[in-house]
């Protein structure tokens, strides 16, 4: 990831002219001096960044359920009276 940051910055400051880029997502386009081939890199660390903070996001929900399991089996125990 730091490559592609570092060549961007490069980039930018090498050429100061701006072009319109495609927004694949709808938003508006974006206006930097990149590369078309640049910014496909960039939009696709994007993808791969999202994909594992997801990923991230579903391990932290598993371990709070997990974590909510436990509590509630543990005040069932104290509720019931023990044989």
């Amino acid at each position: 990831m730091g490559h592609a940051i570092k060549t961007l910055l490069a980039t930018l400051e090498a050429n100061k002219q701006t072009q319109d880029l495609f927004c694949p997502s709808g938003g508006p386009p974006l206006k930097a001096a990149v590369s078309h081939e640049l910014y496909a890199e960039l939009m696709a660390m994007s993808a791969l960044f999202e994909r594992d903070i997801q990923c991230l996001a579903g391990d932290l929900l598993a371990a709070a359920i997990r974590d909510m399991e436990a509590e509630l089996n543990s005040q069932l125990d104290e509720m019931v009276p023990k044989a």
